[in-house]
């Protein structure tokens, strides 16, 4: 190769480097270009960057000056009203209950018959005669709308306001009216009476709060009783303690009367015999759910000595609850006697009462009334009526 294609040769090399190296160059400039491009756009603009800080201040001095001297903009407009208006504002009406509800309250309430014009002193009305009683006192002043003075802390509503608080003040003083007023004494009994006349259908949580703050407030005294042979039943009993009583005769002005309970212990040794104390109660709710108004252990002339007589229209009968399987003769004679030759008898089962009725034959009473307790709590509680047979065998 010759000199001067040597030269020639290096000279294109050279070229060609330089032409490399400038095409690199001019990439990394186009990349930083494009990476500063990035920063400056997340950067306040330049024009912000470079103002003067004073004249910044200055600007927003005036800014504020003006907004100051700018007329304030009128308050809403507002919704005109009548005098009218306002005076018959009412507070928001309570939810009323569903048709559904009402309809089969109703049909309960209609099922328990008609109350009764008069209850004789010292008998425990029928359902309905006591329901009819308890929604008047209900809407009677003497039922308060918030407790005496001295007792407000204790019954305090428990967290209760509005319609809920007025609800459970009611409630409170229609559990002491149905203890000390009518005697009664069981808890499945008094919950039905007031769900009732609250338009409730069956017996409410709401219900058992109620009872409840009265327990702790040591109004009400709570017991259960259970029958230790069959049939299989239970019941849980309320009854007023002293301050109860003290409570009561506050706010009715007289004295509550003896309840069912203290009544068999007293006359009858209901501590003493409490299957027999039980089934006695039991037959006396299940006896006023039907119709019929009931006094327990009734003074009597001569011997006999019933357990209790039960009162529906024209009809009076002398009752004897009896837990065993035999009697002396002159228990059914005697109650025969009272009943103008009927007796009237209640066993615990079908069983014994067969038997029963057995032997009030063979002492030749020719016509009596029998019923036994199983058979009367297998009816659902809630479908009893007036036209509900308390009596399953007639003679």
């Amino acid at each position: 190769m010759s000199y001067a294609s040597a030269q020639g040769r290096a000279l294109q090399d050279t070229l060609q480097a330089e032409r490399t190296m400038r095409d690199r160059s001019e990439k990394t400039v186009r990349g930083l270009v494009k990476l500063l491009e990035g920063v400056i756009a997340r950067l306040p603009s330049t024009k912000e960057a470079t103002q003067n800080p004073k004249k910044v201040e200055k600007e927003s001095a005036v800014k504020k000056e003006k907004e100051e001297l700018e007329p304030l903009p009128l308050p809403p407009k507002l919704q005109t009203t009548s005098k009218k208006q306002v005076r018959g504002k009412k507070k928001p009406k309570p939810k009323k209950r569903s048709p559904e509800i009402m309809v089969k309250v109703n049909a309960r309430i209609e099922a328990l018959g008609d109350p009764a014009k008069n209850t004789p002193e010292g008998f425990s009305g029928s359902m309905a005669t006591v329901l009819a009683d308890l929604q008047k006192m209900q809407k009677s002043d003497v039922f308060v709308k918030k407790p005496p003075a001295a007792w407000q802390q204790r019954l305090s509503g428990k967290g209760r306001t509005g319609r809920d608080l007025s609800l459970a003040y009611e409630r409170y003083w229609s559990t002491l009216w149905l203890i000390g007023r009518w005697s009664i004494v069981s808890k499945l009994e008094i919950e039905t009476l007031i769900g009732l006349s609250n338009g409730l259908s069956t017996r409410a949580g709401s219900l058992v709060r109620a009872s409840k703050d009265m327990v702790e407030a040591n109004l009400l005294l709570e017991k259960s009783m259970r029958l230790s042979k069959a049939p299989s039943s239970a019941l849980k009993i309320y009854t007023l303690s002293e301050e109860g009583k003290t409570l009561f005769k506050l706010l009715f002005k007289k004295r509550a009367v003896q309840d069912e309970l203290a009544i068999m212990n007293e006359k009858h040794e209901g501590e003493r015999f409490p299957d027999h104390t039980l089934a006695v109660l039991i037959f006396a709710l299940h006896a006023r759910r039907r119709g019929w108004a009931t006094q327990l252990m009734p003074s009597v002339e001569g011997k006999a000595a019933p357990d209790l007589v039960i009162l529906r229209g024209d009809e009076c009968l002398y009752v004897e609850v009896e837990r065993g399987q035999k009697e002396k003769s002159a228990k059914w004679t005697g109650i025969a006697s009272l009943n103008e030759g009927t007796v009237a008898l209640c066993a615990m089962t079908e069983k014994y009462r067969q038997r029963l009725v057995g032997d009030c034959k063979l002492l030749k009473i020719k016509a009596g009334l029998a019923t036994d307790l199983k058979s009367l709590v297998t009816v659902r509680y809630d479908d009893i009526g007036a036209e509900t047979a308390l009596w399953l065998k007639k003679w």
